[in-house]
């Protein structure tokens, strides 16, 4: 009987010992990929082989984005860069829309929060006309609000369906992203009526969220999340071509979201695409994906592709995840900061990523 009770006594210390050690390996991996250094990663399907993100990005500076004169952020959606090299930055969970200068300042809060004119309970994304107009959309009231440079209210554009993005194209005009329609694409005239409805949405089940945004050319790049598809309409909305393919090692969605049991189970399914973004100088799309293991830890990662469609290079690791460019050759990744020890959020890092010309 002694003997039994040391021989499960020594197979229990073996047990611990081992989930331990597979711990601290998944642990060591995450912390790796996240910091942009290593290059093996987990995934559904396998194991995948992750480039290292300063082979292509080189880092130029770092701006703290903890509490801006009294607004503290909640959850940055989406950023762009004006004609003074400011950030304009929209939060929907304080909500609040921001000018941030190159220093991390405060230059001015662009409208206010409430359901009247000039003011938004959720400005999900932010744009800019020729002329440095500031547009922002207002998911929760489905319309588009428009500012002068200096962040005077001129006029709002009621679109009357909830939207998941938008851009202002070079012409003045704007085009909304509704990726639960049968159109996906609606082009509406500067003045905001409806001119072309456009992009047929072949998907088998509605799945909400995407991004559409806009190359050199005034083309349309908009963003298929289930199946790693962007397609590329004309700036009338005339279907071009596709590009983009699965990542190796990873999962499309093989069923509607909703027969998944849980959003633990969904997120364990698939990888989805979670942003588009184009660099002109480089000519290059960038389409960002995030692979959940464990869900609540989402690892992002990059796909570059050339124009025409080609593949530049697949699966870069991102040190997080990128929330805006300035359309040229920079990309800007946000990071959280967290007090050592301490689980509440600190702020936001914004980091700024320049395309390096040796690796193209």
């Amino acid at each position: 009987m002694r003997r039994f009770l040391y021989v499960g006594a020594l197979l229990l210390f073996a047990l611990l010992i081992s989930h331990a050690k597979t711990s601290r390996d998944r642990e060591g991996v995450k912390e790796s990929i996240l910091s942009g250094r290593a290059e093996p990663a987990f995934s559904s399907q396998g194991s995948t082989r992750f480039q290292e993100f300063q082979a292509y990005f080189q880092l130029r500076r770092e701006v703290a984005l903890f509490s801006v004169s009294g607004v503290r952020f909640g959850r940055i959606r989406d950023l762009k860069v004006n004609a003074r090299g400011h950030f304009l930055i929209t939060d929907d969970v304080v909500p609040v829309v921001c000018e941030i200068d190159e220093e991390g300042r405060l230059v001015q809060k662009i409208g206010n929060v409430g359901r009247g004119p000039g003011e938004y309970l959720s400005p999900r994304a932010i744009d800019l006309d020729k002329d440095g107009n500031i547009f922002i959309l207002d998911s929760k009231q489905s319309r588009i609000l428009i500012f002068d440079p200096n962040g005077v209210f001129v006029r709002s554009l009621n679109l009357g369906r909830p939207a998941s993005d938008f851009l202002v194209q070079q012409s003045g005009g704007i085009v909304i992203f509704h990726p639960m329609t049968p159109k996906t694409l609606l082009f509406l005239s500067p003045s905001g009526n409806l001119i072309k409805q456009a992009a047929e949405n072949a998907l088998r089940y509605a799945v909400a969220g995407g991004k559409i945004t806009q190359d050199a050319k005034g083309n349309i790049l908009e963003m298929r999340p289930t199946s790693f598809e962007i397609r590329i309409f004309s700036a009338e909305g005339r279907y071009l071509y596709s590009i983009g393919e699965k990542p190796k090692g990873f999962q499309t969605l093989s069923k509607p979201p909703t027969a998944y049991e849980s959003l633990d189970d969904l997120e364990r399914a698939w990888t989805p695409m979670t942003g588009i973004y184009f660099l002109a100088e480089s000519d290059l799309v960038i389409s960002q994906m995030r692979v959940s293991n464990p869900p609540s830890s989402p690892t992002f990662f990059i796909t570059l592709y050339e124009s025409s469609g080609k593949v530049f290079a697949s699966n870069i690791a991102l040190p997080s995840y990128i929330i805006g460019t300035n359309n040229r050759d920079t990309i800007f990744i946000l990071k959280e900061a967290r007090q050592q020890n301490l689980r509440e959020r600190e702020g936001f890092v914004l980091c700024e990523y320049s395309f390096t010309a040796t690796a193209r």
